[in-house]
């Protein structure tokens, strides 16, 4: 089982700034199931799947933690690289004319994984998974 970890400052802004470095280009891209998209020794952009069906359809994608973690930091990081954890993590509708929208933009799916982390702080919104979720909602509510 994935430990419980409540992710503090020093984690958060690390996950925060890889999170920014991911290319536009990645994140607007085509997603193929069961890939890795961006990686570095650290962490990694995964495609674990789709979920939902039919027009709800979303990609799953995922921020973990390399088991190879090269970050020197605390037990709670070895921790994580240990049981390969995903961090941070969102959906995105494989719909393409949804994806035009303002809402798959890169800047919105990065802000989107940031909310995702455990304790998240996103401009003052420390609301973490339950906005990513609400916000999951909303769309699918609108489809």
């Amino acid at each position: 089982m994935t430990p419980q970890i409540d992710y503090g400052p020093a984690h958060r802004k690390f996950i925060f700034t890889w999170i920014d470095e991911i290319p536009d280009s990645v994140l607007e891209g085509g997603y193929a199931v069961g890939v890795t998209m961006y990686r570095d020794n650290n962490l990694r952009l995964d495609c674990q799947g789709l979920t939902g069906h039919g027009p709800y359809q979303s990609y799953n994608l995922q921020v973990q933690v390399q088991r190879q973690h090269r970050k020197k930091s605390s037990q709670s990081w070895r921790n994580l690289a240990a049981h390969g954890s995903t961090v941070a993590l969102t959906f995105v509708t494989v719909n393409e004319d949804l994806r035009q929208a303002a809402e798959y933009s890169a800047q919105a799916i990065r802000q989107r994984l940031k909310m995702s982390v455990t304790g998240a702080e996103v401009n003052g919104d420390d609301s973490g998974i339950k906005a990513m979720c609400d916000s999951i909602i909303d769309q699918l509510n609108g489809w």
